[in-house]
């Protein structure tokens, strides 16, 4: 691979720019000693700040915006499958409140009252059923 070389004026002004870039800071350090340029110096400090947040946002680290949007949305999909199982859950609970609301209305419509263990049997058996074994039992209920 050749490299290319600069020419004169090339070099001439990128020894210009390192020499207006040392300027700058002796001007700075000059600003900080001297009240009169204080607010001058809170500007460019505070220029400085908002310039390292920039970088901080752009670059490609933890805290940048990139991996911050990569972060989120996985949370954004955990999210989603949260939303999705309490639907399943939403639904299956319906289900078991109407059904054991009817068993409710069954035992009220009997003659004979019955027992407590009677009772509770028939309510661990509706809740530990699959839903189409729940179905049926209800109704033979």
């Amino acid at each position: 691979m050749t490299q290319n070389r600069r020419t004169p004026a090339q070099l001439l002004s990128a020894k210009q720019a390192e020499i207006d870039k040392l300027n700058a800071r002796v001007a700075a350090a000059a600003a900080k000693e001297d009240p009169i340029f204080l607010p001058i110096a809170h500007a460019l400090d505070n220029l400085k700040k908002c310039e390292m947040g920039a970088r901080k946002t752009l670059g490609n680290n933890k805290q940048g915006a990139t991996a911050r949007i990569r972060k989120h949305l996985i949370w954004i999909e955990r999210i989603k499958d949260e939303e999705t199982a309490a639907g399943g859950i939403l639904s299956g609970v319906k289900q078991l409140r109407k059904k054991l609301k009817i068993l409710l209305a069954s035992f009220v419509k009997l003659k004979k009252k019955p027992t407590l263990a009677q009772v509770a049997a028939k309510v661990k058996a509706l809740l530990n059923t699959k839903p189409d074994q729940a179905e049926s039992e209800s109704e033979n209920a």
